[in-house]
């Protein structure tokens, strides 16, 4: 086992040496800000097969510094970045990163690729209930995942309801650290997570569907969220840009481009609708997130020949 410990910003290693280590610890201080950017675009370089443990997390006192809304947005996008090559990994740390909903957003459509992530710390990142039911979305098909650390979050009850949920989707899911408010529904979580039996599990998860129904809505979201639907070139508007509805005809619009373009080939079941992104915002996505933007230019480029039979952008699931 290859152990590469990275102290910023007084040493960037070589991408060799990345590609060759198996557990990366990465260090920091409150000046290694433009460090940390060099480091990620030299993660992005390395074929980082080999990797089975990576620790971006800082220390309790630099929280502070990545709340600043012009660091905290560039530490996000470079996280992301740094991740792409990364799909191998068993155990991944983020603790203290100050994310937010919008750093969730950026890195789910990484996590949904790690088919073998057992653990995974979100601790301290200043999560709400949103960012929460977008985690639980990606994490629901990720049966190796063993622990999640989400302590020191912004977790109400929807936030908890989604959790409960994802704990029902993912048997190997035994270890969750989580503080809500509510101490009825901290409490039973904690009781589900700890049942490895699967009908025993499913047994206390009934039990607190009962006591709170709304758990339902999480239920159709989430089942929803597996499959995602066809977008069709539009030939006057070729910026086309997907959304999920349900077979009832519910119209839920994918969050953001980045999420999104992972889902643009399956489609089970839902009617094929798009809507349009604005310039800009591809733009963004380019800079920010190039491999989701290639997804969505190569899907483009493949039906350029199709006209949709729905070729004006709209928000209502053409009627049956």
């Amino acid at each position: 086992m290859s152990i590469l410990t990275i102290k910023l910003p007084t040493r960037i290693p070589a991408v060799a040496e990345l590609e060759n280590a198996s557990v990366i610890n990465v260090e920091e201080n409150k000046n290694s800000a433009e460090a940390f950017k060099v480091l990620c675009q030299t993660f992005e370089q390395a074929n980082m097969r080999n990797l089975r443990v990576l620790s971006f997390s800082l220390p309790a006192k630099m929280k502070d510094i990545f709340r600043k809304p012009k660091i905290d947005t560039t530490r996000k996008e470079f996280l992301a970045r740094a991740f792409r090559n990364t799909l191998n990994l068993h155990w991944l740390s983020l603790e203290n990163n100050q994310i937010g909903d919008a750093g969730v957003q950026l890195i789910t459509p990484l996590l949904k690729n790690m088919r073998v992530i057992n653990s995974l710390d979100l601790r301290d990142n200043q999560i709400s209930d949103e960012g929460i039911i977008v985690l639980t979305n990606t994490l629901q098909n990720t049966q190796s995942l063993k622990e999640l650390k989400l302590k020191g979050n912004q977790i109400s009850n929807s936030g908890a309801l989604a959790l409960a949920y994802l704990l029902l989707r993912v048997p190997s899911l035994t270890n969750l650290e989580v503080d809500i408010p509510n101490e009825d529904l901290q409490k039973r979580l904690k009781a589900i997570a700890k049942e490895i039996n699967p009908v025993e599990r499913e047994t206390l998860y009934k039990a607190l569907k009962e006591d709170y129904p709304k758990i339902a809505e999480y239920e159709q979201r989430m089942n929803q969220s597996t499959q995602s639907t066809t977008a069709f070139h539009t030939p006057a508007q070729p910026l086309a840009f997907p959304a999920v509805y349900s077979p009832a005809g519910q119209a839920s619009v994918v969050p953001t481009l980045a999420s999104a373009a992972p889902q643009i080939f399956q489609a089970p079941g839902y009617a094929p609708v798009t809507i349009h992104a604005s310039t800009e915002a591809l733009d963004n996505l380019k800079r920010h997130n190039p491999e989701a933007f290639q997804l969505i230019q190569n899907f483009q480029n493949q039906t350029a020949s199709q006209q949709s039979p729905y070729s004006s952008a709209t928000t209502q699931a053409p009627s049956s």
